[in-house]
């Protein structure tokens, strides 16, 4: 006979697993998805959701953001790409990972591009916001369902400390994301 010794199932290796692939570039039909909020946010510092960095969350834009006038264009920046912010895209955005709106950002410390004359934000740029290169050390889970994710962050070159709160939405697992700070 021949005796095979099943690995005992490991959490915390599981958890890092789990969130390696949540925090992942993910990829449409062979081209980087745009919309990888988990990925962008570790391109984010913030102590709290309402000081999160608008200008390089949103940074990558929306799919079919791109598409602006030539008035949009030369009222955001004449050299770099502008994307057009629709506010309702945005907060469905910031409610989904954040539980936020735009009505709970602290203003004295998040700097975004806004024109009234649109009721749109902008952003600009001519490349792709990603963290590529990151790796997760460690996670702890406390009761509160708050996740605590110790990891290296390629983007900055430190380490870095991401606060999740578990959440149930639609009958769909998920994280909110509390905060995104340098380990000290």
């Amino acid at each position: 006979t021949v005796e095979t010794t099943i690995p005992e199932y490991n959490p915390v290796a599981q958890d890092i697993k789990n969130f390696t692939h949540l925090f992942s570039i993910q990829y449409d039909r062979y081209a980087i998805h745009p919309e990888n909020y988990y990925n962008t946010a570790m391109c984010c510092a913030f102590s709290c959701p309402e000081n999160l960095p608008l200008a390089t969350f949103f940074y990558n834009g929306f799919v079919g953001s791109h598409d602006v006038t030539d008035e949009e264009q030369a009222y955001v920046d004449d050299f770099l790409e502008a994307k057009r912010l629709e506010p309702d895209q945005m907060n469905q955005v910031l409610q989904q990972y954040f539980d936020i709106t735009l009505d709970d950002i602290n203003w004295d410390v998040v700097n975004i591009c806004y024109w009234e004359k649109t009721g749109c934000y902008y952003t600009a740029g001519n490349d792709m916001l990603m963290a590529e290169d990151f790796r997760i050390n460690k996670c702890t889970a406390a009761e509160d369902g708050t996740i605590t994710i110790h990891y290296y962050n390629g983007y900055y070159c430190k380490d870095f400390v991401m606060t999740l709160q578990s959440r149930m939405q639609e009958n769909e697992y998920g994280y909110y994301m509390i905060s995104n700070l340098p380990q000290e």
